[in-house]
């Protein structure tokens, strides 16, 4: 299939979710192992969302 064009703001909501995810991670790091799993399962359900979206074609 043909690759979508992707807007500025689905760009700019990437970045801002990869840096909060980033973020949750190394605070994470120093936290508990509750945190530290939160983060885990936050990256993996913002996977879940992104391969969702993708296959909805809207991205």
């Amino acid at each position: 299939g043909q690759a979508k064009v992707t807007t500025r703001s689905q760009y700019t909501y990437a970045i801002k979710k990869e840096r909060l995810c980033h973020e949750l991670v190394s605070k994470a790091a120093h936290g508990h192992q509750e945190f530290r799993m939160l983060g885990v399962r936050l990256k993996l359900l913002s996977q879940q969302i992104d391969d969702l979206l993708h296959v909805m074609g809207i991205r």
